[in-house]
């Protein structure tokens, strides 16, 4: 069965699919220190989505993992939430990014830096 495209602004929870390109993202304070770089998927509208889930660090992909997507084009199916699901001691912690946590797969797409030019 095909998985069908996530859509950000519709119902989450459910298994689909967003095409962007994998990177990491500085995670800062107010005052500038960086507290994380988790990796993203940089979506064409300029935004991203958390891949997996800062908030368990053991579901931060292997630094192999990272080093062999990151600046690729690809296609990962996953469970689009609003937000990472927090654990119980940071339940008043909000972290409002939508994230795609567990991912089911991942798949390097290529350059598509012709495609949607006119």
């Amino acid at each position: 069965m095909e998985v069908p495209a996530c859509e950000l602004d519709g119902e989450k929870g459910a298994a689909c699919r967003l095409v962007g390109i994998y990177a990491l993202e500085l995670f800062t304070t107010p005052g500038g220190r960086v507290t994380n770089v988790w990796p993203v998927l940089l979506l064409p509208d300029g935004g991203f989505v958390l891949l997996e889930n800062p908030w368990h660090p053991e579901t931060r992909p292997e630094p192999a993992v990272i080093a062999r997507h990151e600046g690729e084009r690809v296609e990962v199916i996953g469970v689009l939430r609003a937000q990472p699901p927090p654990p119980d001691e940071f339940r008043k912690v909000n972290l409002e990014i939508a994230c795609m946590t567990p991912i089911q797969a991942m798949t390097v797409l290529g350059d598509d830096s012709a495609a949607g030019k006119e």
